[in-house]
C-alpha cells in the first residue's frame, strides 16, 4: 500500500470514529428515553409484565414502535399518552395521580392508618380491664390488700423515696 492510500485510510477511520463519538451520546439518550417508556408501560400479552421486561411478541412489537415514535420527536409523556389512548389507562405501570386513581394511591396508608387506631383503641381497653380485674377482690370490691400490708407496703415506698430523694 502506498503512503497517500494510508493517509486515506487513516483519514476515514478518523471522519468515522469522529462520528460515533458525536453519536454515542445521543443513541444512549435515545436508549434512556426507550426504557423509560417501556418500563412505565404493562404488556398486553396478559403476563402483567412491564414492556421492557418481557419477551412476548407484543413486547417485541411495542419496543420497534416505541423506538419510531422517539424518532419521530414524540416526547415520553406523548409516547405514553398515545398508548393510554389506545389501551387506557390499565396500559399504565402506575394508575394516574389524578380522578379517581388517586385513591389508589391513598387507600393503603388510610386502611393502615385505620387498622393502627382500632388496634391501639382495642389494646387499651383489653388492658385497662385487665388491670381492673386483676386487683379487683373475689367479692368483686375494692383491691385485694389487706389492710396490714397496705400499711407495710406504704412504709417502704416511703423508705424508698427518702434513699434517693
Amino acid at each position: 500500500m502506498s503512503n497517500r492510500n494510508v493517509q486515506r485510510l487513516l483519514l476515514a477511520l478518523g471522519v468515522l470514529l469522529a462520528l460515533l463519538i458525536v453519536t454515542l451520546p445521543a443513541y444512549a439518550a435515545s436508549m434512556e428515553l426507550r426504557k423509560e417508556v417501556e418500563s412505565n408501560l404493562i404488556c398486553q400479552c396478559g403476563c402483567t409484565m412491564v414492556v421492557v421486561d418481557c419477551q412476548c411478541e407484543w413486547a417485541e412489537n411495542a419496543r420497534v414502535d416505541i423506538a419510531g415514535k422517539l424518532d419521530q420527536g414524540m416526547s415520553v409523556k406523548e409516547v405514553i399518552a398515545s398508548y393510554v389512548d389506545i389501551y387506557g389507562t390499565k396500559v399504565l405501570a402506575a394508575p394516574p395521580k389524578s380522578g379517581f386513581h388517586w385513591t389508589v394511591w391513598v387507600t393503603p396508608f388510610l386502611s393502615l392508618a385505620a387498622g393502627g387506631g382500632l388496634l391501639y383503641l382495642l389494646l387499651k381497653r383489653w388492658v385497662k380491664s385487665y388491670n381492673r380485674d386483676r386487683y379487683r377482690k373475689k367479692d368483686g370490691t375494692g383491691d385485694s390488700l389487706r389492710p396490714e400490708d397496705r400499711v407495710r407496703y406504704e412504709k417502704k415506698i416511703e423508705e424508698e423515696l427518702k434513699k434517693y430523694f
